[in-house]
């Protein structure tokens, strides 16, 4: 969303539940257009999620958040998991890239907010 804040979204289900959704739709192609819903939710262990991507590319791909306990802390792991074809792989190493910046960015935003709670 930092990529365009002026983006259109749009929320449907019903907030940190299965099935919620948010849809984004930018004029930036950074941003491009999809959308992203719950699907699976274990309350303070597992949160999986569907996102498809309309623009620039049409996507699918599915990501998980995992917490796990270790020690006094709590260990997050974040995946995306995605099917590709042959031109999406040839770009692969720039968007690892940029996602790594992406979940590196997200996974800071939540150490700040947990840690000042």
């Amino acid at each position: 969303m930092k990529l365009d804040r002026t983006m259109k979204i749009t929320y449907t289900g019903k907030s940190g539940q299965v099935g919620d959704r948010y849809c984004w739709d930018s004029k930036n192609d950074e941003a491009g257009k999809g959308c992203q819903e719950i699907k699976e939710l274990v309350l303070n262990e597992k949160q999986k999620t569907e996102m498809t991507f309309l623009k620039p590319f049409e996507g699918e791909a599915t990501s998980e958040i995992i917490l796990s306990s270790e020690g006094n802390s709590t260990k997050v792991t974040w995946t995306m998991d995605t099917e590709q074809d042959a031109m999406m792989k040839v770009m692969r190493p720039m968007m690892d890239y940029q996602m790594g910046k992406s979940y590196e960015e997200g996974l800071h935003n939540l150490k700040v907010l947990v840690e000042n709670r």
